[in-house]
Order: C-alpha cells, then structure tokens, then sequence
C-alpha cells in the first residue's frame, strides 16, 4: 500500500506498507523519512484524525494512494507553549504560519473552519481534543514501555535453571537484536522500505506500442489472448502448440506466433511469442528474446540496451506503468491482507518446442 504523506509547508513524500502493518509502525517510517520523531507526530486522513497506533492501516480504513497529513507537535508535548484562554489561543495558532499551512493543507478542516471564521470556542474545544489525544497517546506509549520493563526484570529474576525461562530470555535477547537491526535500517537505509517498481519498456510491436515487463528470470516471451488482438497478430496463433504452462501457478496455453515484427529503434526484429489464454502478463519480455537480440539490462542508466543496434530503450517510471501491471494497484483494488503488491506474481513455465506438448523447463520470474 503506496501513502502520500503532506507536511511541513508544501513538502511531499511517500511510503510503501502493507495494509496489515500497524499505525506505529507507519510512524516509525515518517520519521524515518521526514525525520519528525512519531512522539510529535498528529496524523489525519479525510479530516479524521489517526489516533490508535496498534490499529492495522487497513483498519484505519486508509487505501492505495490516500493523503495522510502529518502535523507536529514541538517539543513533544501538546502544552508547550499553547495559550489556555480561548481568543489567545485563536491568535496563536494564526501567527504560527506552519500550522496554518497544515490546517490548509487538510489536516483538521473543522479546526480551520473554526479558525477562519474567528470562533474562539469551536477553536478551543478542538485543540483541547487534540491535546487530550497527544497525553492519551503518550500515556499508552509509556504504559507499554513500562510494561516491557517489567516483564524483562521478571525474565532476569526467574530461576536460571528454569528451561522455560531461559528460552524467554533468548527469545527477548534475539528480539532485541531484531529490533536493533530494524531501527538502524530505518536510520541508515530508509529507501529499502519502500516499493522498487518493476522493469518495464515501450516496445512497438506490429506498430502497436505495448508496456512490456522485462524479466531475465523468464524463460519464454509471453503476451496474453486479448492483447494479441490489440496488436493484430492473433490470427498468426498456432494452436497445435497450445497446452497447459505448470510452474509455481498454472495457466492455459492458447498457442505460440512464431514470429512478430518488433521495432527498435528503427530496425525490425522478430519476436517469438508464447500465447496465454489469460492476459494476467499482457506483455512479457522474456530470457529468450533478451538473449536472442542480446538485449543488456542496465540499471545504471536505467535503459534496457539492444547492443548490436546501439539502442537503448529507458525503462518507464512509474507513473508510466500500467495500473493492474506487476507492482502496481489495480483501479479501486485495496491491497488483501497480507499482500504487499511488492513482490512479483509467478509465470507458467515454458511448452516443450513440440505441438501440443506439456509443459517444458520452467519460466519462474525472478
């Protein structure tokens, strides 16, 4: 699940989580990438404020590609510094340009309702909400802290020569360690938490430009039923090659084109293309065609080179990328539980050069 995070005076990024990850964890990330720490951190979405941090973010109703707007408190504390008096408290918040940034921003409409239109009462009743909500939320963090702490000095107190006991205490140790490698990822490798998107090139074939996937990890070029038709080159499938492709999933086999008109760069080139009756992969690019065309996948420059051309194709970025393509959200698709959508789905494996036959070597993606 991709979030926009606003914050500060028109400063964007984006995260990468999966929808079962809990809201801690979401503010564990934010500051890793804004660096406001999560004890500081006011989150809301749609005007509503996110306050449980152990509610998972499919819980907290939030869905590919939403706007979280992030607010912070300084100094960690909600009092610091705050007016208790209701039209001093309204002048406050209107001479603190980056909180009026944020209100404007979506943050708390009510509150920005109430700000513009001068009312020192709705103002005052909502900020002391948001203050009850930051004592209530760091009430809980020290609550589990304090929580860890007593079941740790239990573990070190309990008899050394209880197995039971010893197992916990190596179990927490190992924990530690865990967490430790975590936080210094976070510190030092933020990038690794957000989503790489796949390698995906225009290419045209039969003068019909198509988003095909590049994957070495494949053995065999594949385009899908429908998007044969789209290209004009259905009627060159020959079904005495068709089957069913067995791999880490299954799928049915329509048949193979021998041969297609690809165009790089201006040269033709034939490509041979194996036919599923689906069109889960509209269009892959696979270890045979990069071999026999002596294509180089460069990730320095990000280009997917043709070298005996002297072509190189850039890899689409990823507003680019197909929606519903490997990687990416389909239209009004939430991520399932536990379903990232990071990682790559799996491809049949190839058919045996023979008509009709079975499944040949296998066309794992990597």
């Amino acid at each position: 699940m991709r979030l926009t995070i606003a914050y500060g005076d028109d400063k964007v990024t984006s995260v990468e989580l999966d929808s079962t990850e809990t809201l801690e964890t979401l503010k564990a990330v934010i500051e890793a990438e804004t660096g406001v720490p999560a004890a500081q951190q006011l989150l809301s979405a749609d005007g509503n404020l996110l306050n449980n941090e152990s509610q998972t973010l499919e819980g907290c109703l939030l869905a590919e590609g939403d706007l979280i707007m992030l607010m912070q408190q300084e100094g960690g504390g909600a009092e610091q510094a705050v007016p208790q008096e209701a039209g001093a408290l309204l002048e406050w918040i209107r001479s603190h340009p980056q909180i009026m940034s944020q209100l404007r921003g979506g943050f708390n409409p009510p509150l920005l309702q109430a700000v513009e239109a001068g009312d020192t009462a709705r103002v005052k009743q909502i900020f002391d909400d948001l203050q009850r909500l930051m004592a209530q939320q760091q009430d809980a963090r020290r609550a589990e802290e304090e929580r860890k702490r007593q079941e740790e000095a239990e573990l070190w107190n309990a008899d050394m020569f209880d197995a039971a006991a010893q197992a916990k205490i190596a179990e927490r140790i190992n924990q530690q360690q865990i967490d430790h490698n975590l936080e210094q990822a976070w510190q030092h490798n933020p990038e690794i938490f957000t989503q790489v998107d796949m390698l995906y090139v225009n290419l045209e074939v039969n003068r019909h430009t198509v988003a095909a996937f590049v994957d070495s990890g494949a053995q065999i070029t594949i385009v899908g039923f429908q998007t044969a038709h789209t290209l004009g080159i259905a009627h060159l499938i020959d079904k005495r090659y068709g089957g069913i492709a067995k791999g880490v999933g299954s799928g049915k086999i329509v048949g193979r084109i021998h041969q297609a008109p690809m165009q790089v760069g201006g040269e033709y080139l034939a490509v041979s293309l194996t036919v599923m009756e689906t069109d889960d992969m509209p269009f892959l690019f696979g270890l045979d065609m990069l071999r026999r065309h002596q294509a180089q996948i460069d990730l320095k420059d990000n280009v997917l080179r043709f070298t005996h051309l002297g072509v190189a194709l850039p890899f689409l970025p990823p507003h680019q990328i197909p929606a519903g393509a490997i990687g990416r959200p389909k239209p009004q698709e939430e991520n399932q539980p536990g379903d990232s959508g990071a990682g790559p789905s799996s491809v049949p494996s190839a058919p045996s050069s023979a008509p009709n036959g079975g499944g040949g070597g296998a066309a794992k993606q990597g």
